[in-house]
């Protein structure tokens, strides 16, 4: 976001991002001192890793190193959610009765990040998982968006100039925030395919005999994987994933009725290494 416009001011540059924590990524980072030596490198301290960081021209010879990239949380979540009814229903619930509250609305840019539509109504979903530790699936002592609601009358959130109406309301968010978190997929069972690939969505009705094409899907599409372990079908290894009755990823046309989903598990690969 720009400043306002002032000439004694100059404009910010991000020299390093991602402080936040990502699951099974990187751990949270707090630069909490700054100062630059006479060489012009500039050192900060972090407490939150007991380190100090280094930020240097590179010398003669370095080779610069890019670091991998980072897992887009905010999209694979958004592309998942849209497979589970359950999910979404929490996430509606959330939505309505605690981002858009009179305790939370007005905080946090409004739970929408720059240059997001909300024309399918999950700009607020991809705010909050854009964070990276706000919400970790299936653990509410690990997630911020919990922790900040804990314990209910007596927590850091909301504000203590726009506190909830009563106990009761205060743990109904809470309440509402553990299932959201709780309906989440693991980010071990989230595959995306990979760069390249374009597999064919295999369908079958539980029951019967036979499988048919249902599809093409998309390099990069984010997949909810369901059971640890893929299964043999048409003589190579699958992957059953979760697919709703008004999955966009299906030609219903061509597989009507169809209600168990396959993908060639050599076609994809882990959300997070």
């Amino acid at each position: 976001r720009t400043y306002p416009d002032q000439a004694s001011v100059s404009p910010a540059i991000e020299v390093v991002s991602g402080w936040y924590d990502a699951p099974g990524v990187r751990g949270k980072g707090a630069p909490v001192a700054i100062t630059q030596g006479r060489d012009g490198a500039i050192w900060i301290a972090d407490d939150k890793n007991n380190a100090v960081l280094r930020l240097a021209a590179p010398s003669a010879g370095f080779k610069r190193q890019e670091p991998p990239p980072r897992p887009n949380f905010a999209r694979a979540f958004s592309d998942l959610i849209k497979e589970s009814p359950a999910w979404m229903a929490s996430y509606q619930k959330l939505r309505t009765q605690v981002l858009q509250s009179t305790q939370c609305s007005g905080c946090h840019d409004d739970y929408r990040n720059p240059g997001d539509s909300d024309a399918d109504g999950l700009a607020a979903l991809r705010y909050i998982a854009s964070f990276g530790n706000w919400v970790v699936p299936k653990d509410t002592t690990k997630s911020v968006l919990a922790e900040k609601l804990s314990p209910p009358g007596n927590s850091s959130m909301p504000p203590k100039d726009k506190p909830f109406a009563s106990l009761t309301d205060a743990q109904a968010a809470l309440q509402i925030t553990s299932d959201f978190i709780n309906e989440m997929p693991q980010l071990k069972d989230i595959m995306l395919v990979k760069p390249g690939a374009t597999p064919t969505l295999i369908g079958l009705k539980r029951g019967q005999s036979g499988n048919r094409d249902c599809g093409i899907l998309k390099p990069g599409q984010a997949l909810w994987a369901l059971g640890s372990t893929p299964q043999q079908l048409r003589g190579v290894p699958v992957r059953s994933i979760k697919i709703t009755s008004t999955s966009t990823l299906v030609d219903w046309g061509q597989c009507a009725g169809d209600d168990t989903f396959f993908v060639a598990d050599g076609d994809l690969k882990p959300f997070v290494q």
